[in-house]
């Protein structure tokens, strides 16, 4: 176990087509997250499989607009980012990471943009953006 950075950059527009609701709204949302927490590991001679959770600063500024709505709003909370994921190192100094993260997100802000924007009542338990991807990283030491 040992201590790891996290950080979370994104923008996006939004259409929830499937949502009763808002399917006309467009959303705009940019996150920025940054935090330092526990990663766990599994080692063996190839790769290591590890999982990280990681109390994050998040800060989130969202906006919705549709035909007879318009709004926009910001906040900053304190999160989480989780993430799982296999990493297999193939050189001396080479590795291939498969991952998926977790990014929370700031549920009260959603849930102001549905009250504002839906024309029926949306209840959010949650929000959060999740991501798959895997990397090719170089390791500038001989430190594994």
């Amino acid at each position: 176990m040992n201590f790891v950075p996290a950080f979370a950059l994104s923008y996006g527009k939004l259409v929830f087509e499937k949502l009763t609701g808002v399917e006309d709204i467009k959303f705009r949302r940019f996150l920025l997250s940054a935090g330092y927490g526990l990663r766990n590991m599994l080692s063996s001679y190839y790769g290591l499989f590890y999982f990280d959770i990681v109390p994050t600063l998040n800060y989130t500024r969202l906006g919705w607009e549709g035909k007879d709505v318009r709004g926009d709003g910001d906040a900053i909370k304190m999160n989480f980012i989780s993430e799982i994921g296999y990493k297999y190192y193939f050189f001396r100094r080479w590795s291939l990471r498969f991952f998926v993260k977790s990014v929370t997100e700031n549920r009260e802000l959603w849930q102001r943009a549905l009250d504002e924007s839906a024309t029926k009542t949306i209840v959010l338990r949650g929000a959060r953006s999740t991501y798959a991807g895997f990397s090719l990283e170089y390791f500038f030491d001989d430190y594994k």
